[in-house]
């Protein structure tokens, strides 16, 4: 039998395009020192930063491309005859850097913005909206390149974005996923870690309330996918500092407790990991997402008995779970506790008649009845004679809301048409949050057609049921 655990953690698209401060000009001499900050060398004009400037400024009210382009070149030129002649006059850096941007080359822009910097600290304060300008056109052309299901070419955009402005996550958050998805671990690694460091530094604070609360959200993702795939590379070590680091911040976060379990077992700290779990099941404060979780991580460390009482739980808040309900009924199964098995396998039986594990599980509840017929029968009559099934149904819910149910259908028997499908969503209180219909072709006999129902909300889907609308059963 095959446990179906769902999706403890998901490797999480941030794709989050937002707008951005509009660029002021001048050159930030009419803006007060704050403390602390240096003067540096103030910017003063000359005849390198005067060409450089009408240069621009042709480019910039130039329609025709090739004009356009040829005006930057010139500025570029004049600002970088300034830096020759003035090599301390932030002004010429500043301007080669607006050229460079013209001529869509954000490393030069870069380089030169930041020397601007560095001589007269105050430019910061107007260079950082024209980054930040140039960081939302970059990123939005990765998204929409993402959005096409072209993830490498969207690498090259964001780490543009991430290179002209670094104050924002999204673009390194993005840069994690998509490597991790195309199999570069080591980059994945290191893009997680450097969008941690943005999310945990000094700018959190100085961030707006509802920004906060996104940063926090994207710390968490940011941290469980490269706790995940330190784990899933075998670098446990890291990967129990990487959720230890998170736990510090977040100390009661069940995913990250229980994933750490995980990570423990996995180096043979069995008791440490038992400790986790015994105190998460110990808590009366988790909803049925948390005792589902922890249910996963009792069931990798093959504590079946444990992890029947977590799943347990998870299914009495939302009766109407399938997904907890078999993973109850199949923990009890493996945990040797049949007759706790029965009536666990006759709700199933009910709720998903259509799967040959769940008559199998019944089977195995009415035997530890002593009723050796009834189960003879159902294998017999009810399990062989299903003229298809619904297999490997899994639900993987979304970051910020809405989720999607992947499945298989397996056909036996039917010959051609359709078999219609009606998914149930449910929240963390139980409660439906919506429904979702899908027409699956039938494939050929002892063929699988996969098929995949979502549901867009902004409301965190936790459960779900399915139902077989047609052909009847």
């Amino acid at each position: 039998m095959r446990f179906q655990a769902g999706v403890v953690l998901a490797a999480s698209m941030v794709i989050v395009a937002g707008g951005c401060a509009a660029g002021s000009g001048g050159g930030g001499g009419d803006t007060p020192m704050p403390p602390g900050m240096e003067e540096g060398v103030p910017p003063r004009d000359n005849m390198f930063t005067r060409t450089a400037a009408l240069a621009l400024s042709q480019a910039m009210q130039n329609a025709d491309p090739g004009e356009r382009q040829s005006r930057y070149e010139e500025a570029l030129q004049a600002a970088m005859d300034g830096i020759a002649n003035d090599p301390n006059n932030p002004q010429s850096y500043r301007q080669a850097g607006e050229a460079f941007v013209g001529l869509n080359d954000l490393v030069g822009a870069d380089s030169m913005w930041t020397r601007a910097e560095d001589l007269y600290p105050l430019y910061s304060f107007d260079l950082d909206p024209l980054r930040e300008q140039q960081w939302v056109n970059q990123y939005n052309l990765a998204v929409n390149q993402i959005q096409a299901g072209d993830m490498e070419g969207a690498i090259p955009q964001l780490e543009s974005a991430h290179t002209i402005y670094k104050g924002r996550p999204e673009a390194m958050l993005n840069l994690g996923s998509l490597h991790a998805q195309l199999g570069n671990d080591d980059d994945a690694v290191d893009w997680y870690r450097t969008a941690l460091e943005l999310l945990r530094s000094a700018e959190f604070d100085a961030q707006p309330a509802d920004v906060q609360a996104t940063w926090s959200e994207n710390e968490e993702i940011a941290a469980f996918n490269l706790a995940q795939i330190l784990a899933n590379a075998g670098r446990n070590e890291e990967a129990e500092v990487a959720y230890r680091t998170y736990l510090e911040r977040s100390p009661d976060n069940v995913t990250a407790l229980s994933n750490l379990a995980v990570v423990l077992m996995a180096m043979d700290r069995n008791e440490e990991a038992a400790e986790i779990y015994q105190g998460l099941l110990a808590r009366t404060d988790l909803d049925a997402r948390d005792y589902y979780v922890t249910g996963i991580g009792l069931y990798n460390a093959e504590n079946y008995s444990m992890a029947a009482q977590a799943f347990g739980r998870s299914y009495e808040l939302i009766p109407e779970s399938r997904d907890a309900l078999y993973n109850y009924a199949q923990a009890l199964y493996l945990a040797g506790e049949l007759d706790e098995l029965y009536p666990a396998a006759v709700s199933l039986a009910e709720m998903d008649p259509h799967n040959n594990n769940v008559y199998r599980l019944l089977a195995q509840g009415l035997m530890a009845q002593g009723d050796t017929a009834e189960a003879a029968r159902v294998l017999e009559e009810e399990m062989a004679t299903l003229e298809f099934e619904i297999d490997g149904t899994m639900l993987q819910p979304f970051g910020g809301g809405g989720g999607v149910v992947n499945g298989e259908l397996l056909n036996h028997s039917l010959e051609g048409g359709s078999v219609d499908i009606r998914v149930f969503f449910y929240g963390t209180d139980g409660t439906e949050i919506g429904v979702q219909d899908i027409s699956v072709p039938v494939p050929a006999a002892e063929m699988r057609e996969v098929f995949r129902v979502e549901l867009d909300t902004d409301q965190d889907v936790v459960a779900y049921r399915y139902e077989v609308i047609s052909p009847e059963p």
